[in-house]
């Protein structure tokens, strides 16, 4: 886009959310439930959940059922729809479940990369 118009300037902002009241904000990309009712919006993707975890980790650990994650760190997003949380909620032992939690995906995605645990992401950003 840049190179077929290069009259736009361009801003990437991170942020947890956005402010409907900021002005300066011509596009966004949010992950959200349902369309916000105030601004014109389209679904760019679905929310298809999938469970990560390092090589290393899956050859120390078998993990073949849900029953298999009592035993291994859980890593999860604060902003995820659908967490761990939600998942395995009826499990008796997810009570005492080692959780480790991030505000970003990027950050839950590195922890599971370097073994911590298991992450939820969406397969298509995985």
């Amino acid at each position: 886009m840049l190179q077929t118009h290069p009259e736009i300037n361009l801003r990437l902002i991170d942020k947890m959310t956005l402010d409907p009241n900021d002005k300066g904000i011509n596009c966004g990309i949010e992950y959200r439930f349902e369309a916000a009712k105030d601004v014109q919006s389209e679904r760019l993707l679905p929310d298809e959940v999938v469970v990560l975890a390092a090589p290393a980790l899956l050859q120390e650990r078998e993990i073949a059922s849900v029953e298999n994650l009592a035993s291994v760190p859980l890593i999860e997003t604060e902003r995820r729809l659908v967490s761990w949380r939600v998942i395995l909620k009826s499990y008796p032992w997810f009570k005492t479940q080692k959780i480790l939690t991030f505000s970003y995906s990027l950050h839950a995605f590195k922890a599971a990369e370097l073994g911590l645990g298991v992450v939820l992401g969406n397969r298509h950003n995985a």
